[in-house]
């Protein structure tokens, strides 16, 4: 890393992120995204950052508050990431897919720009563009990838044999953990030598406590009532039924036990949480539900609560343990994909399968028994040296450390 970064100072290579939703530091993840333009910048290369979204002023300062220049081409070209020129397979409704750059636009951007890599940081949707800008310009260009539409199954923008390509010709196919890793191999049939893990940080400032007051729903918790609690955007492959479904069967054991669902519901999540509690009037005083929550209160909650709990069919990573660990919360979570990769020490909370309610309560109940056993500042430290600033910039510039700079070209 070191390295790389007296290089760059004695030329700094260009590189150009694209993302799919322009920075914003008020939404559910955002610190995270953000925190991989600032490692860039760290690391000593000139920094770009577009956006498939139109970039407000909010955004453009955001980006330049981190040390990175908005991308923005003039108003007489047409918008940097315009042109659905992705066709879907025949038969099939056009989704909400990437959308190509103009060819005006990336003439701007190859003159005024001039990127030496161009690297999309929100999975394919924005891997794509970045390549088809690279491939235009003639350099190389890398994909970070998150969603769990491989593992899943779920229908893709292109045909395989382009999106094959697509990950074939890419400088680096970043995955946020070894099951994303294997999903994108599985669903292509493919071997790809230029694959790597590159997790999720630490989100920026996340282990600084937010000068904004406790919310009022967790002061009013009594301090000998320990609290489970599970933050997300609440679809149906998080499984709400089974964490009130687990909870329950704790509750019973342990009556001195409460649960907070913090996120917004969506799918059947509402539904969901609304027949549980109609199920089980004994312990509607026990769950708490927030809705929606900023990130202040996330982090609040994160530190406050006693235990973490993920209880997902399918996790790419799992962010939410994450932030927990990095405060020195323990987590419980489902054998999902990510949290495998995270959860690597016994030290840090429980694994257990997943669909399976009985296993999630013993799960918890047994860190409820261990509690004492548990050092937050342990379980911060370790997630620091696995998830925090140098530990992934380090990986940044391993993955950058080969394109030599003005050629785009792998050394």
């Amino acid at each position: 890393m070191e390295q790389l970064k007296a290089a760059n100072k004695e030329r700094k290579m260009r590189i150009l992120l694209i993302m799919r939703d322009p920075p914003d530091t008020a939404v559910s993840k955002g610190g995270l995204f953000p925190t991989a333009i600032r490692h860039h910048v760290d690391l000593g290369f000139d920094v770009y950052v577009a956006s498939i979204s139109k970039m407000t002023r909010y955004n453009k300062e955001i980006v330049r508050s981190l040390g990175a220049k908005p991308a923005i081409p003039p108003a007489t070209l047409s918008s940097l990431l315009s042109g659905l020129n992705l066709r879907p397979r025949q038969g099939a409704k056009r989704p909400k897919g990437p959308n190509l750059v103009s060819e005006n636009s990336v003439s701007w951007i190859a003159k005024e720009i001039r990127p030496e890599v161009v690297t999309g940081i929100q999975s394919f949707q924005t891997g794509i563009i970045a390549q088809k800008i690279a491939q235009f310009i003639g350099v190389e260009y890398v994909t970070w990838e998150h969603v769990s539409t491989y593992g899943r199954g779920a229908f893709l923008p292109v045909s395989d044999e382009t999106f094959i390509e697509f990950l074939r010709n890419a400088h680096a196919v970043l995955s946020v953990s070894s099951s994303l890793n294997e999903a994108i191999s599985q669903r292509f049939s493919i071997s790809l030598s230029n694959s790597s893990v590159l997790p999720n940080p630490v989100p920026s400032n996340f282990t600084q406590r937010p000068q904004s007051p406790v919310p009022d729903w967790l002061n009013s918790i009594p301090s000998r009532d320990f609290v489970f609690a599970s933050w997300t955007t609440w679809r149906d492959i998080k499984r709400l039924d089974l964490l009130l479904e687990a909870f329950a069967k704790v509750h019973r054991q342990r009556p001195d036990v409460k649960m907070i669902v913090a996120g917004p519901f969506k799918e059947k999540s509402a539904e969901i949480m609304s027949g549980f509690l109609r199920r089980h009037p004994d312990i509607t005083e026990s769950v708490i539900v927030t809705g929606r929550i900023d990130r202040a209160a996330i982090r609040h909650l994160a530190e406050a609560a006693d235990c973490c709990v993920i209880s997902s069919d399918t996790e790419t990573f799992g962010l939410p343990m994450v932030e927990a660990l990095s405060v020195g919360t323990p987590v419980v979570s489902t054998r999902c994909g990510g949290p495998e990769d995270i959860l690597t020490n016994s030290r840090l909370g429980e694994l257990c399968d997943k669909d399976n309610p009985d296993a999630l309560s013993t799960a918890m109940l047994r860190v409820m028994g261990t509690y004492a056993t548990y050092q937050p500042d342990e379980i911060s430290r370790i997630a620091d040296g696995l998830f925090g600033d140098v530990a992934i910039k380090k990986k940044w510039a391993a993955v950058y450390s080969n394109v030599l700079p003005g050629t785009g070209s792998k050394s």
